[in-house]
């Protein structure tokens, strides 16, 4: 992938995609690492494959399921994946990335016993 010169002229296959992987940043402008948190904070389409007519590069891709194979490309991170993936794409009007992405609270429910 290193060799590629314009990652927005890529080929793929018709389902697949290519995004730009934006990790997570404290305030203090540290990344928060993949072994901390599971994942990252969006990503940015860069190409997609012929077949797909939903996405388009730009759109900015909130939540994917499944594997999906990151490769560090000219000091960035880039993710190719399936479009099936794909669970939560918003145009980039539609984004604000200056709000912090919430983590959702582990609550512990108690367990209710029932009387036979």
């Amino acid at each position: 992938m290193e060799r590629i010169k314009d990652l927005s002229k890529v080929i793929l296959r018709g389902d697949y995609l290519l995004a730009e992987v934006v990790e997570d940043m404290t305030d203090s402008g540290i990344i928060i690492p993949d072994t901390v948190k599971n994942g990252f904070d969006y990503l940015r389409v860069l190409a997609v494959g012929r077949t797909i007519n939903d996405i388009e590069p730009g759109f900015i891709l909130l939540d994917v399921a499944g594997n999906v194979d990151v490769y560090p490309v000219n000091g960035m991170k880039v993710a190719m994946m399936p479009r099936h993936n794909v669970l939560i794409s918003v145009i980039p009007e539609n984004f604000d990335p200056s709000m912090k992405k919430r983590r959702t609270p582990k609550i512990d429910v108690p367990k209710i016993h029932l009387a036979n």
